[in-house]
């Protein structure tokens, strides 16, 4: 009995030890990681809006506004140069068929049309993760307008249609709901 006591106690102290670095590694790491995904965000951000010199967050109000109606929302920028306006960009989680959310940035310039997607991250499976990865399917969004909702087709000719990635319709329809998501804060909010 004592014998069962002692470790017990025994390991109730390496428990202990262990959950407090963790904890502390947590402190330690969490800005870290953070400042990570935040250079990552605004390269994407680069990418979609090169000529862009400036980003600057929306109105923290509006934003808590739109992510309580459109819940794939995370996060919203507006694109500057010289201080005018040029475009918005929009940050979404999604459900696709991994384990993590998909987690990509919509751009969409001031005129309405998309000025492009970047995905910043995802679990999808690695083969049909990396075709979502490729320009030829990010290209398929370029130009599209806001005024309809986009849909996945094999051969997208029309003016809402954009690529299906074959064999990976939970993937393209994730990708699909933050774009569809962004396009409607847009026009609800942005547009002229």
């Amino acid at each position: 009995m004592k014998e069962t006591i002692k470790l017990g106690l025994v390991l109730f102290i390496f428990t202990a030890i262990a959950g407090g670095v963790l904890a502390l590694t947590n402190d330690f790491t969490s800005p870290i990681i953070a400042e990570i995904e935040k250079e990552a965000s605004f390269n994407s951000l680069a990418k979609l809006f090169p000529e862009a010199d400036d980003f600057k967050e929306i109105d923290e109000e509006l934003l808590g506004n739109i992510k309580g109606k459109y819940a794939p929302i995370i996060e919203a920028h507006e694109a500057l140069k010289g201080g005018e306006t040029i475009g918005y960009s929009f940050k979404t989680e999604s459900s696709g068929y991994g384990d993590s959310p998909i987690v990509a940035i919509t751009a969409i310039k001031s005129d309405g049309t998309l000025a492009g997607i970047e995905l910043v991250s995802h679990s999808e499976t690695p083969g049909f993760g990396k075709q979502m990865e490729e320009d030829k399917f990010k290209d398929t969004f370029k130009g599209k307008t806001t005024e309809t909702e986009l849909i996945p087709v094999e051969s997208p000719s029309s003016e809402n249609e954009v690529m299906l990635i074959t064999g990976s319709t939970i993937s393209s329809k994730g990708i699909l709901t933050g774009v569809n998501a962004a396009r409607e804060v847009y026009r609800e909010n942005f547009s002229n």
